[in-house]
Formats: C-alpha cells, structure tokens, sequence
C-alpha cells in the first residue's frame, strides 16, 4: 500500500514557495499530511505565515523556522523543492493536495 509520494510532496511544497496564490487552492492541507519530516516543519512555518499575513518565500520560512526553535530542519532539502513547479493550473495543485491528504490518512490508520 502506498503511504507517501514524495514527488507529489516536492512538487507541492514547490508551488506553495513559488507561486503566489497556491496557498489558497489548498486550505486543508496540514503540516502532518507531508510525510518528510523537514517539509511538516517548513509547511506550518508557512501556515504561521499565512496567518500573519507575511510574505511566504524561502527566506521568511527559514526565518519562522528559526523563530519556532526548529533548527534542525535542513533548508537545502526545504529549499531544493523551490523551483518552478511543473504545473500552474489549480485544478492540479487541488488534486496533489487531496492525494497528500488520502496518503496521510492511510500513514495514520496503519
């Protein structure tokens, strides 16, 4: 049984830090739905973000990250993902979003 995809999780993740606007197509997604521990890190460091309404980019997650105490989140590996996604098209950031949430669930009931 497939219980994570770790392309589907970069290729969000990337969108997420690349193109304003991503966040929004996604309002269920949670921290604990990326299985990467660094990402769940980095993904409620942009959450925080998103809260405050301050800009989400490479450089203010790394700053939230640090302001939370997490330093042991490896921002190369965060930041290796922020590239421009191979999609732009919501429909698909939804779909990628839905796959990570029914993955999650299958991590969470085994």
């Amino acid at each position: 049984m497939l219980l994570r995809s770790e392309h589907t999780e970069r290729r969000l993740f990337g969108a997420l830090l690349c193109e304003p606007g991503v966040l929004e197509w996604c309002p269920l997604t949670e921290p604990d739905d990326f299985s990467d521990l660094h990402l769940q890190f980095a993904f409620a460091a942009i959450r925080n973000l998103q809260a405050r309404a301050e800009a989400i980019n490479l450089g203010s997650v790394e700053d939230e990250l640090f302001r939370l105490g997490y330093i042991q989140v490896d921002m190369l590996r965060v930041g290796n993902t922020a590239h421009k996604p191979d999609y732009n098209h919501q429909i698909l950031v939804e779909l990628d979003a839905r796959w990570l949430r029914r993955l999650a669930n299958r991590r969470r009931n085994v």
